[in-house]
């Protein structure tokens, strides 16, 4: 019997994946949970168009950028030659932004350094939404590397007697997005009805830096249909009937 992915609809050609290799979102178990625990950090990649990678962490020190002589290699445009490193001092992992030009932001905070803790997320992307996303698991952390996906709900009930969410920074929005390139009052998201039918229509508030709906930018209110991907600064959003599924 096929597998799919229930975010995003692929099929899942191993039947034994955990991840989904088009949108790296964690996939329902299909056997007893992993109880066991990491025996050295790792770091979990998810990237636009590539399948998770996961690195484990088995010397003092790690490089990251496009160019091929790094040890970590990300070959995306967005990422400069030599991005940042990765290192291990004592007991506790540091990273170091080298001077990047898109920099490096590690739970929706740009840094320069940063001290790792178990699930961090170093993120890297670019002014129109694309983003690759690293998460650092400490050893000794459950061997299962990512949460599952939060979903952001809008039926009837989250709504309650609105017709429109706002979704911006601003954290009293409806939808608020933590992250410093995501406008105060990025994007509205209006209810629409037609025949009985009930769905959302997306509108970009001119932000700075855009809003993009299946890695094409909003210049129009755009209906969303089921499986849309939304991506609004680092934030990727999945929209379904009742609401969006938010992955890292």
């Amino acid at each position: 019997m096929s597998r799919f992915c229930r975010f995003c609809g692929k099929e899942l050609k191993n039947p034994q994946a955990r991840f989904c290799p088009a949108c790296g979102c964690q996939l329902a178990p299909t056997g007893p949970p992993d109880t066991g625990t990491l025996e050295q950090p790792r770091l979990v990649i998810r990237a636009p168009g590539q399948p998770l990678r996961e690195v484990d962490l088995d010397q003092a020190a790690f490089a990251i950028g496009r160019k091929p002589d790094n040890d970590v290699v990300l070959s995306l445009d967005y990422v400069s030659g030599h991005h940042g490193r990765l290192e291990q001092r004592t007991t506790a992992w540091h990273y170091l932004d080298l001077g990047s030009l898109n920099g490096t932001f590690v739970n929706g905070q740009r840094v320069q350094s940063a001290v790792l803790r178990d699930g961090d997320i170093l993120r890297i992307g670019d002014p129109q939404g694309n983003s690759v996303s690293l998460t650092f698991r400490a050893a000794g952390a459950a061997g299962v590397p990512v949460p599952a996906p939060s979903p952001i709900r809008m039926g009837a009930t989250a709504l309650g007697m609105k017709t429109s969410l706002l979704i911006g920074r601003n954290p009293q929005a409806d939808i608020p997005l933590p992250a410093p390139i995501v406008s105060w009052h990025h994007a509205r998201l209006d209810q629409y009805l037609d025949a009985g039918a009930q769905g959302h229509v997306l509108t970009d508030l001119n932000s700075t830096n855009g809003t993009f709906v299946n890695g094409q930018r909003l210049v129009r209110p755009h209906l969303l249909q089921q499986g849309d991907v939304v991506q609004i600064g680092p934030f990727r959003l999945v929209y379904e009937a009742t609401g969006f599924q938010q992955y890292t």
